[in-house]
Order: C-alpha cells, then sequence, then structure tokens
C-alpha cells in the first residue's frame, strides 16, 4: 500500500453535499466569541526551566513587597532583608528600619546618578502601609533619610521612569520626585521639588508603560454604576512629564474595551511591552485574558484568552510575552505569530505568581538578561535569554549527528464495541477472523496497541454509576467488583489469547501495559526480545465528562521510552454528539495539556524526550500515537451521506470532516501537530448492531468517521504509514479500525553527543553577544 500523507489525498468527484443543521447552527456562532475561548497552541512547548547560571532561589520568610537590581533582591514585610544571589547560595541581612511595627507595601530602587554607575542598586526606596517613606543603603545598612508628611494613605506603589521616581499612594495622590531625562536621581533627604497630582483613589493597578502611567479600577461591583463600568475594568492613561499638555499630570485618556470584548476581560493585573513589538501595550487579566492595546491611538486591538486561570504577572522579553499564573506556572509566549504559540512553559512556583520582571542591571553586570518571579515567600530567578532552549533547539536539529536509528513497527487497532463481548464474535466470517486480520494486517509488528472503547454500557446509568464508585474502590485497595470487571478481564484473556495464537511463536510477545477506566480499555504487547530496551514505563487516565469528574469520556495514556526514543499510545473516547465539536476540543486540551501528568521522572532517559520535555506530559513524547472514538462527526445531510457512501464515493465527504476542517483551518486546535493517514474506507459509525445498514432508530444519525488513528513524530521522518483500514465487524454500532507505522527510534552515542553539545553551546556564545548589544540598546537608561 501506497504510504501518504494527510495532505495527499486525491481528490475525487464530489456530488453536491449540503451541510446539516446541526453543523450550520455550529457555524453561525460570533467569530469574535469563539476566538476569545481558543488558548495558544502549547504542542512544541519547552518545558525545562530557564535556570539561570550561577542564581539561586530566595527562599525567604513571608514578604509584601521586593525588588531586584544585579546581584541583589530586596524583601520586605515588617523587616526589610537584602539577599546577595552572586554565590553558590543566596545569602542575606535582616534590617528593621522602625522596629516592627512598620509594614511594607511597596519598594524600589532608586536610579543612580549618571556619573555615578557604580551606585545602581545601592538605594532603595520603601513605602509602608501609613504612608512613610524611607530610603536605605543596602550596602551600608544605614536608613539614609525619611519622608513622613507627603503621603496620609498607604502606599501601594514605587514605580521608577527613567532617573525620576514615582510614589502612589491608596488615595490617589501622586508624587513625582526628580526628573525622569536629567542626570541626577532623586535623594529623599534632600528633593524638594517635586510635582504632585491626584488620580481616583483605591485603583488595582499602575505602572509605567514607557514614560506614561497606566491605572485601573474595577469592574465596579458599586450599585448605580454603569453597564460597562459592571462588566469592564477602567483604565486611565496620564502624562507624568506634563509634556504633551498644560498643566500638571494631565490625563491622557480613558481606554475602552471593544463592544465584542467588553465583559470577557477583567480586572487588570500587569502590564508588558513587548521590545520587539514596542508600538504595542499588553495588559493582564484575572480571568485568563490578554488585551492588547496600540500605544498611540490607546485603542484595544485584540483580546487573547491564555488560561482558564487568572494571569497574575506580565513581562517583555526580548520578542516573547512571559506570563504568570494563580496555578504557579510561568508561560512564555510568541506573540509575533498569530495566533500566539507557547514556546516555554513550566512550573515556577507552587504558590500563585505575584510579579514578574526584568533587571536590565544584569545585563551590564553580568552579561545576561535577569528575569524575577515572585510568590508571596519565593523570588526566582530565570534566564529571559532562554539559552537552553536554543542549545536543545540545535541538539534536536543535529541528532543524525550522534544517533543512530532503526525501524520498528508498531500496530494500532481501535474499537467502540458498544459493550459486545468477546462471544459475541460470532455469525459471519469477518466476526470470526477479526482479531486475526487485525493482527495479522502487518508483518512482524515489533509493538500492538490495542485500544477499546464503551467496554460497559455507557446508556446503563446503574452500571456507570456502579463502575464509578467501584473505579474509586480500586484505587484505594488495587481490587474491582467481578460484576464491572468481567468485561475487562474476558477481552484482555482473549486478546493475549489471540495475539499467542496468531502471531509467529518464535516472537512471542509481553504485556507491558493494561490499564481501564469506565467503559476504556488498553493493552499494549510489546515483542519479548524488544522488553530490555524498555525503560520509563507507566500509565496515567483522564476523566473528560461532567467536567472531569467522571470517567465516561477520557483517555488512558500509556509510555515508554525504547532505545533512546520516547513513546506514548493515546486511547481516548471524546464527548459525542453531532454539534458538540467544540467539547471534543476541550476534552483534547485536557488530554494533551491541563490534566495529563506522569509522575516526575529523574533524568534516567535523558535526550530521549522532545527539546525542554521531561517526560510528564503527553507532548514531551518523541512519538505519540492517537486512537479511538473521536466522536467528530460529518458536517452534512444524512441522506446526502448515505447515498454518497452508498455509491462508492464517500471519500468526497472528506470535505465535510469536523477533524480534517480543523486540522485543516484551526491553528490552535489540540492535534494540529498530528497527522493521520489517507483515508480510503466509509464511515464507521453508527450501524444498527448485526447488520450494515446506518442506524436506521427514530434518531437517524448521520455516518460519521468516528474511529481514527494519528501520529505525531518530533521529526517528519520518524514516522511512515504502512495501512489504515477497517474491518466489516458487525456486532458493534461501529466499525473498528487498525493502523500500522514504521517508527525511528535513536540510540545515543553518549561521547558523540557530548563533542556535538560542546560545538553548539561555542555558536551559542557568537548569538549570545548580538542579543545582548540588541538588549543594551533598548534598556539603556531603563
Amino acid at each position: 500500500m501506497r504510504s501518504v500523507a494527510a495532505g495527499d489525498r486525491p481528490a475525487p468527484q464530489r456530488p453536491n453535499i449540503v451541510p446539516s443543521g446541526d453543523a450550520s447552527s455550529e457555524d453561525d456562532e460570533d467569530a469574535a466569541t469563539s476566538a476569545l475561548q481558543e488558548f495558544p497552541d502549547a504542542t512544541f512547548a519547552n518545558r525545562r526551566p530557564p535556570t539561570l547560571r550561577n542564581r539561586r532561589p530566595i527562599l525567604a520568610s513571608q514578604f509584601s513587597a521586593w525588588a531586584v537590581r544585579g546581584s541583589r533582591v530586596v524583601t520586605a514585610h515588617h523587616r526589610l532583608h537584602i539577599w546577595r544571589t552572586s554565590a553558590s547560595a543566596a545569602t542575606s541581612d535582616s534590617f528593621p528600619i522602625a522596629g516592627d511595627q512598620q509594614k511594607f507595601l511597596a519598594v524600589e530602587f532608586r536610579p543612580a546618578d549618571a556619573d555615578s554607575p557604580e551606585d545602581d542598586g545601592r538605594y532603595i526606596w520603601c513605602g509602608t502601609k501609613d504612608g512613610t517613606l524611607y530610603e536605605v543603603d543596602v550596602d551600608n545598612l544605614v536608613v539614609t533619610a525619611t519622608r513622613g508628611n507627603v503621603h496620609a494613605h498607604p502606599v501601594c506603589w514605587i514605580l521608577r521612569i527613567g532617573r525620576a521616581m514615582l510614589t502612589l499612594d491608596e488615595g490617589g495622590k501622586c508624587v513625582l520626585w526628580g526628573d525622569s531625562s536629567g542626570d541626577r536621581a532623586p535623594q529623599l533627604a534632600t528633593t524638594t521639588e517635586s510635582r504632585q497630582q491626584r488620580v481616583p483613589d483605591k485603583q488595582t493597578f499602575a505602572a509605567f508603560v514607557g514614560a506614561e502611567l497606566w491605572t485601573s479600577s474595577g469592574p465596579t461591583t458599586k450599585p448605580g454604576s454603569t453597564a460597562v463600568a459592571m462588566r469592564s475594568p477602567q483604565i486611565r492613561v496620564f502624562d507624568p512629564s506634563c509634556s504633551r499638555g498644560a498643566g500638571a499630570f494631565s490625563l491622557l485618556a480613558r481606554p475602552l474595551v471593544t463592544p465584542e470584548s467588553a465583559g470577557q476581560i477583567g480586572a487588570v493585573t500587569a502590564s508588558a511591552i513587548v521590545p520587539a513589538l514596542e508600538h504595542l501595550v499588553y495588559l493582564a487579566h484575572d480571568n485568563g485574558f490578554v488585551s492588547v492595546w496600540d500605544r498611540t491611538t490607546y485603542a484595544c486591538v485584540a483580546v487573547q484568552r491564555v488560561s482558564p486561570y487568572a494571569v497574575s504577572a506580565l513581562v517583555g522579553v526580548r520578542r516573547f510575552l512571559w506570563a504568570g499564573f494563580r496555578t504557579g506556572y510561568v508561560c512564555v509566549y510568541d506573540v509575533s505569530s498569530e495566533p500566539w504559540v507557547v514556546v516555554k512553559a513550566w512550573k515556577a512556583h507552587k504558590d500563585p505568581v505575584i510579579r514578574l520582571t526584568v533587571d536590565p542591571a544584569s545585563l551590564w553586570k553580568d552579561e545576561t538578561l535577569q528575569v524575577a518571579s515572585a510568590t508571596g515567600d519565593n523570588v526566582s530567578l530565570w534566564d529571559g535569554f532562554l539559552r537552553e532552549d536554543w542549545i536543545d533547539a540545535e541538539l534536536h536539529l543535529r541528532q543524525p549527528d550522534f544517533c543512530s536509528f532503526r525501524s520498528v513497527r508498531a500496530l494500532c487497532i481501535s474499537w467502540n464495541i458498544d459493550a459486545s463481548r468477546p462471544g459475541d464474535l460470532h455469525g459471519t466470517v469477518d466476526n470470526l477472523e477479526f482479531l486475526r486480520n487485525a493482527l495479522t494486517s502487518v508483518d512482524n509488528p515489533d509493538i500492538i496497541s490495542i485500544g477499546f472503547q464503551e467496554v460497559i454500557d455507557l446508556e446503563d446509568k446503574k452500571l456507570t454509576a456502579k463502575s464509578m464508585l467501584m473505579g474509586k474502590k480500586k484505587a484505594m485497595d488495587g481490587k474491582m467488583s467481578d460484576s464491572i470487571s468481567s468485561g475487562y478481564r474476558q477481552w484482555h484473556d482473549k486478546l493475549v489469547q489471540a495475539v499467542r495464537l496468531n502471531m509467529p511463536p518464535e516472537s512471542p510477545y509481553t504485556v507491558v501495559h493494561v490499564a481501564d477506566m469506565i467503559g476504556l480499555f488498553s493493552i499494549v504487547f510489546v515483542k519479548s526480545s524488544e522488553v530490555p530496551r524498555l525503560r520509563d514505563v507507566a500509565h496515567i487516565t483522564v476523566k473528560t465528562g461532567m467536567g472531569g469528574r467522571y470517567g465516561n469520556k477520557g483517555a488512558i495514556l500509556s509510555r515508554f521510552v525504547m532505545d533512546d526514543t520516547s513513546l506514548c499510545f493515546i486511547n481516548c473516547h471524546l464527548a459525542a454528539g453531532q454539534s458538540h465539536r467544540r467539547q471534543r476540543d476541550r476534552d483534547l486540551v485536557d488530554i494533551l495539556e491541563d490534566k495529563a501528568s506522569f509522575s516526575e521522572l529523574a533524568s534516567s532517559s535523558p535526550g530521549a524526550y522532545a527539546p525542554g520535555g521531561s517526560g510528564t506530559l503527553p507532548f514531551d513524547h518523541e512519538l505519540i500515537l492517537l486512537a479511538g472514538d473521536l466522536n467528530y462527526r460529518i458536517d452534512a445531510r444524512r441522506d446526502a451521506v448515505v447515498s454518497a457512501v452508498a455509491s462508492g464515493q464517500s471519500e468526497s465527504l472528506l470535505a465535510h470532516d469536523q477533524l480534517l476542517k480543523n486540522l485543516a483551518t484551526n491553528q490552535t486546535f489540540r492535534l494540529r501537530s498530528f497527522k493521520e493517514p489517507a483515508i480510503h474506507f466509509p464511515p464507521t459509525y453508527k450501524y444498527d448492531r448485526g447488520t450494515d445498514q446506518y442506524d436506521s432508530s427514530s434518531k437517524r444519525r448521520i455516518p460519521a468517521w468516528c474511529d481514527r488513528v494519528l501520529y505525531r513524530a518530533d521529526r517528519a521522518d520518524k514516522v511512515t504509514p504502512l495501512h489504515y483500514q477497517r474491518y466489516e465487524v458487525n456486532v458493534s454500532d461501529h466499525r473498528p479500525i487498525s493502523a500500522a507505522f514504521d517508527l525511528q527510534v535513536k540510540h545515543i552515542n553518549s561521547d558523540k553527543r557530548a563533542a556535538v553539545w560542546s560545538e553548539v553551546e561555542r555558536a551559542w556564545f557568537s548569538v549570545e553577544s548580538e542579543i545582548i548589544d540588541e538588549a543594551r540598546r533598548w534598556y539603556a537608561d531603563k
């Protein structure tokens, strides 16, 4: 059989197919609202933490404010702690300013004078809950100045702009200290020429965006507020330098969200400018959205949902947008592409990330770009250049220079058995010979992965409820009720027997995985001669039914490392229903990203996983075979579909297949990086049991290719499809399918890899020098 890629299908003559009513109703959904629900694609995200050389995390006691400059980090609560991070372990000095009665709400390093650059990071300003300002010399641990008569309310923000400082209290009073374009930095003890102004009180966000002060409050719940105020945040932009109008601290604009995004974005939590896209400003929101604003017109030009969780921190680094979340994760987005792409994601903290910041001083002091993230008791320092990611990507491209490859054959069989049992395989030759035909559909496979769906009757509410309860009991005592497990046990024994009877006796097989989950059943066989080559063997289950609480829908994920290549086999059953395509898409997000997590591994398999991957997530694996009842339907009228199949023109229906349309047009579809062998068989769903007739019940469901096998590889040349076919077994309302693949698995020569790594590292240093020069130009005087 000729091997073809998913996009190489011939174009048969197509009859006039009219979309079904169910499909058109979904396609008519508001496009803008639909786009807001899509998360950026994290398919190829590097998940290795961007560890900074010679920097260690700072594990402090609880603090309410912090700042970083060069090798100094200051944390403050009732006392100041000055941490020095250049040593092999972070060291600190504790410094009480006014006893332990004061609570600090804001701290920031004061700029240095133009003729004293060595003082950068030496002086820090501190704002307290009672409105007092302090200036502290952190080198000598002395208070150099105190101002208690400027603010009458808690000082919530201390911001620097050029060589000026701005303090803002809860009551809305702003004080600008010094001249942002001057050569002298303000000193709290001697600077008297300060400009004062008021902004609305109780602002929840304030930050400098370039030379402008952006503030925000709301959405509000106060009675009598306007509908817009109750749905979206109130944003104001000020010019503290008064360069664009008369009077002090002029209000430049009150940016408004667009009508289509009103009510979508929540309270503003952070802001950022991406240096490569400096005409835009990005605002983070507490409901998982990031809004994008034009800095000239102050118009909201885009709204992107990045997470179901609050975006609590934001910073722009080079051409990337870094975002911190309440979950403790930090993600790095390439926002120069459309749609956005996740280039990096890692668990930075166990607690919510409260702030991200870039330290420009590190460019001159350490020739690196230090990015800091913090929770309430921890500060971590990260590499803004993403050095290890660059090296990972280059090593991946050069795999042929240090790896040898060999071919293994994998056979995937998938079937929604509609609660049938092995004893039901009788009556026709196709039924009786199914397992033999499927197992021998490819010569001498090294791996056989079999996945069944609906092993129990999911329409039987009592049985599925009992299965769910017994599944919980099994997790506790390792046993399951005989009445529930009998179906799984019967199929397990039948499949083991079929493999033993139909495969060559000189090449026995070993069961390396067997797992079940309320209807799903997976078993993976590997040639016994290959078993010694396996390691990191594990499996997990993901529930997606009823919002993830119920396992009637979901997936079983099995994985192992063979030689030095990681493989993951996924058996899944997605949401049913002609019009529930978006729910199926969300199920895939849960299965492939949000809810699937293997246990953390020690570095037992260096180089076996995708660049930056540790083996905890499905996308960390180099080769993935995904099969099951995906439930994607054909968006066309039933009579047209049945007629096309009857006339032998079923391939003309592929243009209306929901899965293929997603692969072709949906940039954020989680199977976007997967491929499917060419389909040359009729739809496998839905038949009247025991017949070759499509659904004749009152529901008259539209035939569809619900049952699919897809594959994904870190390199295009590692997978070659060998066949993709269905079997005419009529004991279920689905027809079983199988697909076979030639897989290239690698063996790493550690000595050669070390030599290539050294070459790649040397190449990085020339790239790094260019990045440093570019960054220094951007961060000069910042």
